[in-house]
């Protein structure tokens, strides 16, 4: 068969095939409602039955519109369809059904049902905690939880029970602006910030038709919380200072919140570079936390309480500043004659190679319990003596002349390793007496001299030799970093009389045995002292060929002192169980007595007052050395155990 033949061939199949097509039928597309109505009750399930002829072939295809705006069927039947109506009038829909054949014609046919509003629902109430009328007086942040109640009426087969009827919408007006959602019965809002909110609640019964609630509230801005009766046991004080932090945080929103959704978070900043606890959560509201200071300083101790549901600043706070001492030292008291003055050595860590001579006043005392008694605070007496240049200086051991006008000193003021002699006036003046070079005058004591001439000290000047190390006991304190004199008192000490005026110094003792701490009886006669821990008496005129022990025991016994108005009594420190006590010897009675035994501390240096019936010593406790007043003897002389008297109180 030839090309032409063949093309003829096609062309009249083409036109048979498409005169066929047109040539077919259309369907006829029908439906029926079930149930059968001209008006429904929203809501309305309603089911569509396909009653479509294809007039040739079959039909393959439907399609349903519901004409609500849901989604397309294209089941053969459609439904079950409800249908709901939100609006308060009359509403119709539109319900479209097209078919196609197997032929590929097609048919759209339509009906119009109409739909009767269910009846409103009625919301009752709206509880809310905390009441809807107080939350414009309210500060956030809050926790809002709401309640509705909601009926309906007017058809039995429309309700408002399930959870979904029910939308909360919370607006936030004000910046920062947003908007929350929930659904249900029961809502419950968080509100961090203040503003201008808008609440509206919205309930949809099944039938579509729904009723808005509203209310419009302004929450205040976020308070404080409140820092209560902030307390440290220790404001002030020695170091190492240890001090407790007490305190009781709230906040006015808790009832409101819940502690456990606030949660308070507490930070207390020591001042020293270190804080607690940083930032857990406490559940506790009464807190106690406790700090030790380890070196002196002013310290601002702050508290801060705070959220982190409340904006910064909220965080409240509230101070306390710790003041953290030196340690303060009055040493080696010596009481004038004149029963008016006390001279002492002073010394505090903020310096601690520096030994100042100082001057406490007495006054009389109006009560009559004692002759004396102490005027004005410690710290602001009068200093006698001081290095002002910026090395250390030791200026220790001063004792009064006879007329209570001046004192004497053993001091290395000029920068050498070992100590003179100095006299010491009132407006840091002084006089240098001795100046021994490589030897030590030391332990200076004035003689019973109306011409205030003589004074009796020890010294190592006619020793070459340097072994035997002696430490004056009790200048410093037990504390960190402590630094004792750095002079040198070595070697062999025998008793040396000085003539201020001349200058002169002749040996009083020749010993292969250290005597030292000489005192001289009242009459100026004879010269107690210290010689192989015991302490022992003798004749100024023949100190070698007199020399009595009086004090004997198996305890290191030093310091002796004489009475001024009672020649029998000898008042001297002895070293026992592990600490320094002052005693006093009764020559008459060749007994001794305890003045500070019963102290579990030490207590050394007496000085006695002019009229034998005090001692002045010096007492360690837990900040340093201070000046206690023993009253130790009747006004005839005998040994009578009286009042206690602390001068210098811990600073």
């Amino acid at each position: 068969m030839n090309d032409k033949l063949w093309f003829v061939l096609f062309l009249a199949v083409a036109v048979a095939g498409a005169l066929f097509i047109v040539s077919a039928p259309k369907p006829e597309a029908a439906f029926e409602i079930h149930p059968m109505q001209t008006l429904y009750d929203a809501p309305a399930t309603l089911t569509f039955t396909d009653t479509s002829i294809a007039h040739g072939g079959s039909i393959v295809r439907w399609e349903w519109d519901f004409g609500d705006g849901s989604p397309k069927d294209t089941a053969h039947n459609a439904g079950p369809h409800t249908y709901r109506v939100r609006t308060d009038d009359l509403t119709e829909f539109k319900v479209t059904l097209t078919v196609w054949t197997s032929r590929g014609r097609s048919s759209e046919t339509q009906q119009t049902i109409q739909l009767r509003p269910a009846p409103k629902p009625v919301i009752t109430n709206v509880l809310s905690d905390p009441p809807l009328e107080k939350l414009t007086n309210i500060h956030a942040p809050i926790v809002v939880t709401l309640e509705a109640f909601a009926q309906q009426e007017g058809r039995p087969h429309v309700s408002v029970e399930d959870e979904a009827a029910y939308v909360w919408v919370l607006t936030s007006i004000t910046a920062p602006a947003g908007t929350e959602r929930r659904i249900g019965r029961v809502a419950t809002f968080t509100l961090a910030n203040a503003g201008d909110y808008n609440l509206v609640l919205t309930v949809t019964n099944t039938g579509g038709t729904f009723e808005t609630w509203s209310h419009k509230f302004i929450l205040q801005p976020p308070q404080s919380a409140v820092i209560q009766n902030l307390t440290l046991s220790n404001l002030s004080g020695i170091y190492p200072l240890t001090t407790t932090a007490a305190f009781e945080a709230t906040h006015p929103n808790e009832s409101l919140l819940g502690a456990d959704r606030l949660k308070l978070k507490y930070e207390i900043d020591w001042g020293d570079g270190t804080s607690w606890p940083a930032a857990d959560v406490l559940p506790e509201r009464k807190i106690n936390v406790e700090k030790t200071y380890s070196k002196p300083g002013l310290y601002t101790t702050t508290v801060r309480v705070f959220s982190d549901l409340l904006p910064v600043e909220t965080i409240t706070s509230d101070t306390k500043v710790v003041e953290v001492k030196y340690h303060v030292n009055f040493m080696m008291p010596a009481w004038s004659a004149d029963f008016t003055k006390i001279a002492f050595v002073y010394r505090d860590d903020s310096r601690p190679g520096f030994y100042e001579i100082r001057l406490a006043t007495l006054q009389a005392d109006q009560t009559g319990r004692q002759p004396w008694q102490f005027a004005g605070e410690m710290f602001s007496e009068t200093t006698l003596f001081r290095r002002t240049a910026a090395a250390q200086a030791t200026n220790i051991l001063p004792a009064w002349d006879t007329e209570g006008d001046q004192v004497v000193i053993m001091s290395d003021v000029d920068g050498q390793h070992t100590t003179d002699l100095y006299t010491v006036g009132e407006r840091d003046t002084s006089n240098r007496l001795t100046r021994l070079g490589d030897a030590t005058a030391a332990m200076p004591v004035w003689m019973s001299d109306p011409n205030q001439k003589y004074i009796l000290f020890a010294s190592n000047r006619d020793h070459t030799d340097t072994s035997g190390q002696y430490v004056l006991p009790g200048i410093g304190v037990d504390i960190p970093d402590q630094r004792s004199p750095k002079i040198a008192l070595t070697g062999t000490y025998e008793i040396y009389k000085l003539d201020t005026i001349s200058g002169a110094i002749s040996r009083i003792t020749y010993s292969t045995y250290s005597h030292r701490w000489p005192t001289v009886s009242p009459d100026g006669t004879q010269v107690a002292f210290e010689m192989r821990n015991n302490i022992y008496t003798a004749s100024l005129a023949a100190p070698d060929s007199d020399v009595q022990l009086i004090v004997g025991s198996p305890y290191t016994d030093s310091f002796p002192r004489w009475n001024p108005q009672f020649p029998h009594l000898i008042a001297f420190t002895r070293y026992r169980q592990d600490r320094w006590e002052t005693w006093v010897y009764d020559l008459k009675a060749r007994t001794e007595s305890p003045v500070s035994a019963e102290e579990m501390t030490d207590v050394l240096y007496p000085s006695w007052s002019p009229d034998g019936r005090f001692l002045v010593c010096q007492k360690q406790d837990e900040a340093g050395w201070r000046l206690v007043v023993y009253e130790v003897a009747d006004d005839k002389g005998q040994l009578s155990r009286g009042a206690v008297t602390n001068l210098v109180a811990a600073p």
